[in-house]
């Protein structure tokens, strides 16, 4: 018996040992839960469903109290992704009587009169306007992969094209990515205008170029220590975002009431863009933001939010 329990014993200690030297005690509970979490939330839930009526990809809410003003994140899998710690917006300073709205499809802008092949995309009519309706959903943040859609292809790991064109009815189609991307953005834009809506353009986050990987397998919420690819240089990551940055800066020009609010300082520094901040890896995939991403970003966007709209 005591050789049993001895073993036992060291059993437990070389495991505790191990999930020490991966990431500590506290990201190691933190892991579980945002895995729990993230897990429940990933795909589209039947309550949101019901409330709200998507049938496509993504539907994500978040209700503080009462809520009698809606705040709407529409796009693709990025806005998705940035949706997924809404749960804990009460805690980092959302106001009262405040819901949290995120609606969309992957691959998907949502832009107006925005045309992907093959893609069966929500209208801009169902993403902006059905999904407000009976509700004074009157803020919008647009979320969307956009380097994607402005370029017409993936970086590094990924090999997907997206043939980006603008057919509005009755008039001349706008081929070629990027005419498409400019064209598509002023007229969502416009259209948002004449709703009086507010809206709040989040830059896209930075793409990895690379699969977060340890023990060969991708993780979706943290890296071990023995990962080997953590950072991306943030000259390449500019380079790749360099093209719709300055289309979108020339777009805004037009558009004074819009907002920016841009993830790029709080996800990299001077010389790199980082998969794992504060000890916490942020990525879900070599694009997406995971749980801990999420809620990092959240942290700064929703008081952004807080101070700018009274």
């Amino acid at each position: 018996m005591p050789k049993l329990l001895l073993a036992a014993g060291s059993s437990i200690s070389l495991l505790a040992a191990a999930a020490y030297y991966e990431k500590g005690w506290p990201e190691r509970f933190e892991f579980t839960r945002a895995r729990q979490i993230q897990s429940s939330i990933w795909n589209n839930t039947p309550d949101c469903t019901k409330q709200f009526g998507w049938k496509h990809d993504y539907c994500q809410y978040f209700s503080s109290g009462d809520s009698k003003r809606w705040v709407l994140f529409l796009g693709d899998s990025h806005a998705h992704a940035l949706a997924k710690a809404f749960p804990e917006s009460e805690n980092i300073g959302l106001a009262p009587n405040t819901g949290l709205l995120a609606l969309g499809k992957a691959g998907c802008p949502g832009w107006r009169w925005a045309h992907l092949s093959d893609r069966g995309c929500p209208s801009f009519e169902e993403m902006s306007t059905q999904a407000t309706k009976d509700r004074s959903g009157q803020i919008i943040i647009l979320v969307d992969r956009y380097s994607m859609y402005y370029e017409g292809n993936g970086f590094g790991v990924g090999t997907a094209r997206s043939l980006l064109s603008f057919r509005p009815p009755n008039q001349t189609p706008v081929t070629g990515n990027k005419a498409a991307f400019v064209a598509a953005l002023r007229a969502t834009l416009d259209a948002w205008r004449v709703q009086g809506k507010k809206v709040i353009f989040v830059h896209q986050v930075p793409e990895l170029g690379f699969k977060p990987m340890s023990k060969g397998r991708p993780l979706g919420t943290y890296f071990s220590n023995k990962s080997t690819e953590r950072t991306i240089p943030r000259a390449m990551v500019e380079a790749r975002q360099r093209g719709y940055r300055q289309a979108v800066t020339e777009i805004l020009k037009d558009y004074p009431e819009v907002w920016v609010f841009d993830p790029m300082d709080d996800l990299c520094d001077a010389k790199h863009c980082y998969a794992i901040k504060d000890g916490e890896s942020l990525y879900y995939d070599d694009n997406h933001v995971n749980y801990l991403g999420s809620r990092f970003l959240l942290k700064r966007l929703i008081p952004f939010l807080q101070k700018n709209h009274r």
